[in-house]
């Protein structure tokens, strides 16, 4: 009898939800809302997805990536470990985690865990850029900007093991395009922090260039003399 419940529920999964949209169009609809910046939106399709196929690794990530947006990194911090849990070969997922652990805080483990996946993967752009982050958090900016060189290098690319094309690379964050605008940026700052102002504008006429909205945030001291 439970076996018999079981199927049926998976069946019942497995359909059209009630007002005709299927689990696809679901995910669809959801990253549409990402992609054009209705991340409410986005969130309340990834929350109904999860519902349904929990089994789907990617959609943890998406819903992790709405809860970063929206500052809540405990939450996001759940979603991927879950996504990991499903998936844990996704490098993109990895990365993610790393900045996660970065945004709650925890810096020392979010270095280490970004030190494994360089160490595992180590053309990723991602891992790169998050180490970086964190580098020039301790004042590193030798090392930062080395990071951030390679990032730029390796940007673009991904490495993870799967196949299908479905996850959304994590440079596809608001401000993380694979362009590099952010790594230009993240760059110019530490250009700028270890005094060397000529390259540090360089960079950030780079920066801007790709994401003319950077102009109206640009750091304090930037384009100091």
């Amino acid at each position: 009898m439970k076996k018999a419940l079981i199927l049926l529920l998976g069946m019942f999964l497995c359909m059209p939800i009630a007002h005709g949209r299927s689990l696809d169009e679901i995910v669809r609809q959801g990253l549409l809302a990402y992609k054009t910046g209705d991340y409410k939106k986005a969130g309340t399709y990834f929350d109904e997805a999860v519902l349904i196929a929990p089994e789907r690794s990617d959609i943890f990530l998406y819903s992790a990536k709405i809860w970063i947006i929206k500052g809540n990194f405990p939450l996001a911090f759940d979603d991927v470990n879950e996504s990991l849990r499903l998936d844990p070969s996704n490098d993109e997922g990895q990365c993610l985690k790393g900045y996660i652990l970065a945004g709650m805080g925890e810096d020392e483990d979010a270095l280490e865990h970004i030190n494994s996946i360089i160490k595992k993967y180590p053309k990723n752009a991602a891992a790169y850029y998050v180490r970086a982050l964190l580098l020039e958090e301790k004042e590193c900016f030798d090392e930062a900007i080395k990071d951030y060189t390679k990032a730029l290098k390796f940007r673009g690319r991904t490495f993870s093991k799967r196949k299908d094309k479905v996850l959304l690379a994590f440079t596809d964050m608001p401000g993380l395009d694979n362009k590099g605008a952010a790594i230009y940026l993240g760059r110019a700052m530490a250009y700028s922090k270890n005094g060397d102002f000529a390259r540090a504008r360089e960079d950030f006429k780079k920066a801007v260039t790709i994401d003319r909205s950077l102009l109206k945030n640009a750091p304090e001291g930037i384009m100091a003399e």
